[in-house]
């Protein structure tokens, strides 16, 4: 990277201008330290705060246009208490001058103010880190800010280590919302942990964060670090192309009353519980579930809830006494999946315990399981040996059509089933000719 300046004490605001000799993505990378009211002196009734500004961008929390100073793209003593942050700025960049000022209030030390041309290959741009945090305690550490984009997933790589008695941390915000770990029951606002004795000598962690935000003037990715865990690279695919967009709205044209978007929020959450878990893992899928394929399984499976009452419960069908679907999640039918390299194990190790004894009593819970069982239909189990039992153990990930076309358990129903659900997903038209949503169309 370009260096602009570098371990200077700023009380006034400072001008930096640099070339860009080529038009496209550039990386703008800020450090600086800032001080608490207290680590400024006894009189003291203030933090010591740094606001970044590129061009004629400023950087104000979502929401805002006013509150620059306690942006995630700022500098807060008060967060800080005097250890380094680092914010890296994504932007677009036309070919020639421009301006980074920065304005400091009471004070700053600023690190390092840089900046380089960035290569984007395929919708996806690479950072390589490898930066540690100073020791601290729970505080900021580092913002990335992608500006004028959308994003459709983070991966981020961490290493992390196991200290006396405690150790490293991180947890990561995507727009100011903590992305939780649904797989662990305490420290679940840390995404990266450290644990005792499996971490003594270090290990590393890679989490993948399907995010799919549509084109913004903001948004902000943020880390904030306990102890002093490592970050080796971050990515970001910026694709237009959303898998999991936000959720299409139905409308009846011909029955008066239904309401085709009362599983909306529902269908959203076991979707986003189990993309989440499973790219945690060895082995990704390579395309995230949408809530839009799922909203069209509910749909033919039971007209979105009206089908064949207005109270239907299982509303993806998968509690049916003669669907083997039910018998493979309660673990009456084999249905074992890869864990990692050396384990496999049937599909139950990954329930949640509040879904233990699985049961479909209300939709929720149907839509809750028809996802998990999709999810299962979406992967094949590999192993070494002619029995395919031996370790290592891998999989093998089929496409979400070839996985709707397993869901459906009627043999002389599928291609009949695959038809309406991706014409339903794809154009929004149902076995009837019924247009249910259309490109045009608004909320």
């Amino acid at each position: 990277m370009s260096s602009l300046l570098k371990n200077t004490l700023l009380t006034s605001v400072k001008k930096l201008t640099f070339n860009a000799e080529d038009v496209g993505w550039h990386l703008i990378k800020v450090s600086a330290r800032v001080k608490s009211e207290k680590q400024r002196g006894k009189d003291k009734t203030d933090d010591e705060e740094l606001m970044v500004r590129i061009d004629n961008k400023i950087f104000p929390k979502l929401g805002t246009k006013q509150a620059l100073f306690n942006s995630p793209a700022s500098f807060n003593g008060g967060e800080q208490h005097n250890t380094d942050k680092t914010i890296y700025f994504l932007i677009q960049l036309e070919e020639g001058e421009h301006i980074i000022m920065l304005e400091p209030q009471h004070g700053a030390e600023v690190i390092e103010v840089s900046y380089e041309h960035m290569h984007v290959s395929d919708n996806q741009i690479e950072l390589p880190l490898n930066k540690q945090a100073e020791d601290r305690d729970r505080t900021s550490w580092i913002t990335f800010v992608l500006v004028d984009t959308t994003l459709q997933s983070c991966t981020l790589e961490a290493s992390l280590f196991w200290h006396w008695f405690d150790g490293d941390d991180i947890k990561v915000a995507i727009n100011e919302k903590v992305i939780k770990d649904p797989t662990v029951h305490t420290h679940k606002d840390w995404l990266f942990t450290a644990r005792p004795i499996l971490d003594i000598l270090g290990r590393t962690q890679e989490r993948t964060i399907y995010a799919d935000l549509p084109k913004k003037p903001l948004h902000y990715i943020e880390l904030f670090a306990d102890k002093t865990p490592i970050i080796i690279k971050a990515s970001f695919n910026i694709s237009d192309n959303l898998a999991s967009d936000a959720i299409q709205k139905y409308t009846d044209t011909k029955y008066g009353g239904r309401n085709y978007n009362q599983f909306d929020q529902i269908i959203q959450e076991p979707v986003s519980f189990w993309n989440e878990f499973f790219s945690k893992q060895t082995y990704p899928p390579t395309e995230p579930l949408g809530p839009n394929l799922i909203k069209a399984i509910v749909y033919r499976e039971s007209i979105l809830g009206y089908f064949p009452n207005e109270d239907i419960i299982d509303v993806m069908q998968v509690w049916d006494a003669e669907n083997p679907a039910q018998d493979t999640i309660l673990g009456k039918s084999p249905a074992n999946e890869f864990v990692n390299e050396n384990q496999y194990q049937h599909m139950s190790y990954s329930y949640p315990e509040n879904k233990v004894p699985p049961q479909v009593k209300t939709p929720e819970e149907s839509i809750f399981w028809g996802v998990r069982f999709l999810y299962h239909k979406a992967q094949e189990f590999t192993g070494a040996g002619e029995n395919g039992l031996n370790s290592p153990y891998g999989r093998i990930w089929v496409s979400w059509e070839e996985a709707v076309r397993r869901y459906n358990a009627n043999p002389e129903l599928k291609e009949e089933y695959i038809e309406e659900v991706f014409s339903i997903y794809r154009n929004g038209i149902d076995a009837k000719g019924i247009t249910l949503w259309s490109s045009t169309e608004t909320e």
